[in-house]
């Protein structure tokens, strides 16, 4: 279950402001977490590490990417 969720999850995704991006290095913790917010109506994004994080954020477009908390 646990690596095709996450791919299910992060497929096709393209981060926008309004997402809500997961990075856990504990795959049940990003699924659980991850399908709790899309429960909630959340649009969201998992990562497990922060390399992924980081790849998914920069994927923003650059006017997006000034609007991120420092």
């Amino acid at each position: 279950m646990g690596h095709n969720l996450e791919h299910h999850l992060t497929q096709g995704i393209t981060l926008q402001p309004d997402h809500i991006l997961v990075v856990d290095d504990e795959a049940l913790i990003r699924e659980t977490v991850g399908l709790a917010l899309r429960g909630e109506g959340y649009r969201v994004a998992v990562a497990a590490d922060g390399t992924l994080a980081l790849e998914l954020l920069n994927s923003l477009p650059p006017q997006h990417r000034d609007d991120l908390p420092r």
